[in-house]
């Protein structure tokens, strides 16, 4: 049983940056979000902005949409177009609602649970409801298979063509899915990554792979890529782990990530043969420090001296 849907009937909003890493979106959805009232103008905007900026040359109907002001007359004409002319999919909706009802403490999560399903008089939601770690979490695994799996799969999550587009790059998942695939420009993604992903739980795995194969091809150029990469994560997030590490150790030295990952993680949450690669360097700037010092001391001094007498 699927109740009659009203546009403008969404419970609850949902914050554009919790969607843009849940599902590689398509002009559908942010439209349909809109006029739902899933996300509000600005919500829209954004969604709209980064989507443009994933897709460059490819993003179509985003460029119509990020040529008005979100909430004008003319967004909300364009929308309505948008959704007539792909066809309705509210179920992309309440993927995105079921997820974000689940980064809530367990009683507001079940709260939520209950008016989207209330909401909607939908069965299958009702049974999220009531069995929110059994059917809420399938939900989630389905909905992430269907927008986001399957959408970075194919390929339409990010213009693989476009070095540009690939450095804004945000979804762990893409470069999953790219690696798989033999993207020609997986490298620059994973540069993007490092730089606009939040969580180095989820960069470092990708990177590690990433390195993995460039090592395991010969293809020093993605070698190179990963290894930058690594050094991003280091110097923005200040960690590290064991496997990059010995990826890593098995580089020459004196690269990029040796360097960040020195000067940026913690001295003691690194190996042994990192520290001896840079630990002549730091000898000989110690001593050079203390005797440079030590000489114009001497000097102060005779300095010093001479005046007094």
């Amino acid at each position: 049983m699927t109740g009659e849907r009203a546009r403008g009937s969404a419970p609850f909003s949902i914050p554009a940056d919790h969607i843009c890493f849940i599902a590689a979106v398509n002009p559908r959805d942010v439209a349909a979000g809109y006029l739902d009232g899933w996300i509000d103008a600005a919500g829209a905007k954004r969604l709209v902005f980064l989507r443009r900026c994933d897709l460059r040359r490819e993003a179509g109907e985003f460029v119509l949409l990020d040529n008005w002001e979100a909430g004008s007359p003319e967004f909300d004409e364009l929308a309505g177009l948008i959704v007539a002319d792909w066809g309705d999919d509210p179920e992309f909706w309440w993927y995105a609602a079921v997820s974000w009802a689940f980064t809530m403490p367990d009683g507001e999560r079940d709260r939520m649970l209950r008016v989207l399903a209330d909401t909607y008089a939908d069965d299958r939601l009702a049974l999220v409801a009531a069995d929110p770690d059994g059917c809420g979490s399938a939900w989630i695994a389905e909905g992430r298979e269907t927008y986001l799996l399957a959408r970075a799969r194919s390929g339409e999550g990010l213009n693989w063509d476009d070095s540009s587009a690939l450095m804004g790059t945000d979804r762990p998942e893409e470069i999953d899915e790219a690696l798989l695939r033999g993207e020609e420009m997986l490298g620059v993604a994973v540069i993007g990554l490092s730089l606009t992903h939040p969580d180095a739980r989820q960069i470092l795995p990708r990177i590690a792979d990433v390195l993995e194969a460039a090592m395991a091809a010969g293809d020093r150029e993605l070698c190179r890529q990963a290894v930058l990469s690594l050094g991003h994560t280091g110097r923005l997030h200040g960690v590290t782990d064991a496997r990059c590490l010995e990826l890593l150790r098995r580089q020459p030295r004196g690269n990029t990530a040796d360097d960040d990952l020195w000067s940026f993680v913690p001295h003691r949450e690194l190996p042994w043969w990192l520290w001896r690669h840079h630990l002549p360097r730091i000898l000989r700037w110690y001593l050079w420090r203390r005797w440079v010092y030590r000489f114009e001391d001497l000097v102060e001094w005779t300095r010093a001296t001479l005046r007094r007498e």
